[in-house]
């Protein structure tokens, strides 16, 4: 039995447990408690996080964060993903689905298009992400709940685990298959042409082997928390800034909003752009990153 840091009285029920290193999102998560008691406890050691230190040396490992409940030993990961998940988040809706599959083949569309174009043009699944946040929040604000083969049109609000879902959709095949070359190079310069079945059998035989090479080497590249893939992380902390309701801010003032800070730093650049795009273009040879 544990006692509060503040009442010194048992407790019967789970209270929020507060990581000492100072996340800010986090700290505004986790110090919500819908009990109205702002307890601060020390779990015992057999649910801590048992963040080993690797054998190599790993410049981004945290070694000072020795207290860990569930989280990442690097503060890269730890600042990108959260630590908590809502099991009761509506996901598998009908509403995701129908998103997810509008951009699973508007995206593979316009990139095969512009594939065997020149110039090439790639649309990534970022603008994808951007894209589907409007449009799930203007569809759980004017769609009509009704439900369609006992699956409710209009669940609530736009979720996170939709808008994730909707850009996973989007993501896999966005970018242009190997296997469309060895169909247009046949078709042009050897002149055979072959019909559809042998066309989406060749394509997909190639995709599905890339997806079992990526299934088999999860243990090794997806597992180990020493994979930390930077691109991810930046896809995470995107969903986490749409989605995130509570700003911690910056300082005793709580600094400005997000999205003050985006139309300050849109308009700086969208001024900035002027002087070395047309007026002194002699700027842009320089780097100021």
């Amino acid at each position: 039995m544990e006692l509060s840091a503040k009442t010194e009285e048992p407790i019967d029920s789970p209270r929020t447990l507060v990581p000492p290193y100072g996340d800010p999102e986090k700290m505004a998560e986790a110090t919500q408690d819908p009990y109205g008691v702002e307890d601060v406890i020390t779990p015992p050691p057999s649910i801590r996080h048992a963040a080993s230190i690797p054998d190599f040396f790993d410049p981004n490992f945290d070694t000072e964060a020795d207290f860990l409940e569930n989280d990442s030993p690097y503060p890269e990961v730890r600042s990108a993903v959260a630590n908590f998940d809502d099991p009761e988040m509506p996901v598998n809706t009908l509403r995701a689905w129908i998103i997810g599959i509008i951009w699973a083949m508007v995206l593979p569309g316009v990139n095969q298009f512009f594939y065997l174009r020149y110039p090439t043009i790639m649309v990534s699944n970022t603008v994808a992400q951007l894209l589907t946040f409007p449009m799930g929040r203007l569809w759980a604000r004017f769609m009509p709940s009704i439900r369609i083969w006992g699956y409710s049109l209009n669940p609530g609000p736009f979720t996170i685990k939709e808008h994730v879902l909707c850009t996973i959709m989007a993501g896999v095949g966005a970018q242009s298959a190997y296997a469309t070359e060895i169909v247009a190079v046949q078709r042009l310069w050897y002149n055979q042409n072959f019909n559809f079945a042998y066309q989406w059998m060749l394509v997909m035989s190639t995709q599905m082997i890339g997806f079992s090479i990526g299934g088999l080497a999860r243990k090794l590249l997806v597992a180990p928390a020493s994979m930390i893939w930077p691109n991810t992380l930046v896809t995470c902390a995107m969903f986490n800034t749409l989605h995130s309701q509570n700003y911690a801010g910056i300082g005793q003032r709580d600094g400005i909003s997000r999205e003050r800070f985006f139309a300050y730093a849109f308009l700086a650049a969208a001024f900035w752009y002027i002087i070395p795009g047309y007026l002194f273009q002699a700027l842009s040879m320089f780097t100021w990153v």
